[in-house]
């Protein structure tokens, strides 16, 4: 920001949403001062456009999704809240460990030989 060909203020952002108006947080990026809120806003300069927004379209609600998917053809967008706590769990560890020994994930999930390959 220091080559930008803009006035320009900076501060963490933490620092900015605790301070009030007096506190010195601001600085400019040439620099290494610190400003307040009112010394920052009298030397910006006027003019210039604030940004605008388009406007809102009527917002509409979805339609209803059918849960009774026969045949295990589930939608991808369905998957996660029809899997059981212990399959999340499972996933989980997977995506943590991907190259896990399925002898490794078994111990480290606590399962049989059976539930694992049931799970």
């Amino acid at each position: 920001m220091a080559g930008a060909d803009l006035t320009t203020f900076l501060a963490l952002e933490e620092d900015a949403a605790l301070a009030d108006a007096a506190a010195a947080v601001w600085r400019p990026p040439s620099i290494a001062a610190f400003l307040d809120m009112r010394y920052v806003l009298s030397h910006l300069g006027r003019g210039g456009a604030l940004p605008e927004e388009p406007e809102l379209s009527q917002a509409s609600l979805p339609e209803d999704i059918d849960l009774d998917v026969s045949g295990g053809d589930l939608p991808d967008h369905l998957l996660p809240p029809a899997l059981r706590p212990t399959e999340k769990r499972m996933l989980d560890t997977l995506s943590d460990w991907p190259w896990i020994s399925p002898l490794h994930l078994r111990r480290l999930l606590g399962f049989s030989g059976a539930r694992l390959s049931q799970v």
